[in-house]
């Protein structure tokens, strides 16, 4: 590499407009990217960085404005397949062989695609976000491998939607998948529906529990077993309380308390909540249900539950960028949110654009897709996801993703008095005082 040094340190001095650095991982190269903005005309990045250098050149394709042109140096031209360059170079990254690079080659590459660009003088325009997630569904449809949703959560949904919804259709969906059908069965059958007979059939079960705690059920098992195989860089355990977390918190501040007004369901509902007299107390002086007054279709838990599904696709679409994205945290003493390192490293690459892509291609419907979008910015005229960012906020102080990150929000709420539940040396310990025992499973 020192011949290409050497090349860069002549075309400093015969060309005083153009100066360079070096970076060594992807976290630095990433930081410089922001930092210097328009400044930086051409980052060439090698495949051997670490962190991953096809990844990083994907991303600096995906935020690219019109000043830049992402170059990518291979250690041998058999180093990518051929399948993969033709993709790289639909996203527009030039890709050059270190092998063949000499002074002269070099030279006259960085005038085609720096010096000749820079004196066009032309105005630097940056892509919007929409540019952003075109470029994202194209990257991840010729790269990516997202997880997948098995199909008894997309129908469980559908029906859920039809208050006049037949107990066979729910019966017969939930049988065609035996992993759902043998844990509604087995929630059916605990002392809290207080049926001292055998439970054996999911008709039965579907009965005996209401249909909102079996589609919860279904749902959030679904989740956990799209994550089978994610890896163990990424804590699925931490991630999926994470979620409960925040669609039972969503379901409780949405919850109507006007006990006159409630059908026979919401009535089974309450029972399940088991909510103490402060708990219950405090919900009706907030009086949330009637603030963030949802739409039909806009289901609290289901939102709650996919609401961080774009941190999963995030790992799975771009190898090494959860473990960048965590350092960063971890540089900066956990004081920062997920979603401020993600920007820091994906740019507008983070978990809310590629989510709606993953809520898209599950099929989870455009209110769903717009809040997993939306949840860390709602429109002032989005009660759903300002509803999904609300208990996000307050879930997260009980059960922070990664567990590790007690940044400013975390620490305001876990200061609060806790009530004595759960030991310790559980691994879920204080998950008792908000996720019920059938969903920790």
């Amino acid at each position: 590499m020192s011949h290409v040094l050497r090349s860069l340190a002549i075309v400093k001095a015969d060309w005083d407009r153009i100066g360079y650095l070096l970076e060594d991982n992807t976290s630095n190269i990433t930081m410089r990217l922001r930092q210097l903005g328009t400044r930086l005309k051409l980052p060439m990045i090698s495949t051997r960085i670490q962190g991953g250098g096809i990844t990083l050149a994907r991303l600096a394709s995906i935020n690219r404005g019109s000043h830049l042109v992402v170059c990518l140096v291979t250690e041998r031209k058999t180093e990518i397949a051929k399948a993969a360059r033709a993709a790289l170079a639909k996203l527009g990254i030039l890709i050059l062989n270190k092998r063949d690079l000499d002074a002269e080659s070099l030279q006259l590459f960085l005038q085609v695609h720096l010096v000749d660009r820079m004196n066009e003088e032309v105005a630097a325009r940056l892509p919007t976000p929409e540019e952003i997630r075109d470029r994202v569904e194209k990257d991840i449809a010729a790269f990516g491998s997202l997880p997948v949703l098995p199909q008894a959560c997309r129908r469980i949904t559908v029906l859920d939607e039809n208050l006049d919804s037949d107990i066979k259709d729910w019966s017969s969906v939930i049988e065609m998948d035996p992993l759902s059908a043998a844990q509604v069965i087995r929630r059916a059958r605990s002392p809290a529906y207080g049926f001292s007979g055998a439970v054996t059939e999911v008709k039965q079960a579907v009965v005996f529990m209401g249909r909102n705690a079996v589609k919860e059920l279904v749902v959030s098992g679904a989740v956990m077993r799209s994550l089978e195989g994610v890896g163990t860089e990424f804590d699925v355990g931490e991630y999926w309380i994470h979620s409960v977390g925040v669609a039972l918190a969503s379901r409780l501040l949405s919850f109507p308390l006007e006990e006159e007004q409630w059908t026979a369901t919401q009535r089974k509902d309450f029972d399940n909540f088991e909510l103490s007299g402060s708990a219950l107390e405090l919900l009706r002086r907030l009086k949330l249900w009637e603030t963030l007054t949802l739409e039909e279709g806009q289901d609290p838990f289901v939102g709650g539950m996919m609401h961080d599904i774009g941190k999963v696709a995030l790992f799975c679409c771009y190898p090494g960028v959860f473990s960048a994205i965590r350092d960063t945290m971890v540089s900066e003493d956990w004081n920062v949110p997920m979603l401020t390192a993600e920007n820091t490293i994906a740019g507008g690459a983070n978990h809310t654009v590629v989510g709606r892509i993953l809520a898209t291609n599950w099929q989870l419907g455009e209110q769903v897709c717009g809040a997993v979008e939306q949840h860390h910015a709602p429109d002032p005229d989005d009660r759903f996801s300002q509803l999904l960012a609300t208990a996000d906020f307050i879930a997260t102080g009980v059960f922070p993703f990664p567990q590790e990150a007690t940044y400013p929000s975390v620490k305001i709420l876990q200061a609060a008095p806790e009530p004595s539940t759960g030991s310790a040396d559980s691994p879920h310990h204080g998950a008792e005082r908000f996720v019920p025992e059938g969903l920790l499973g």
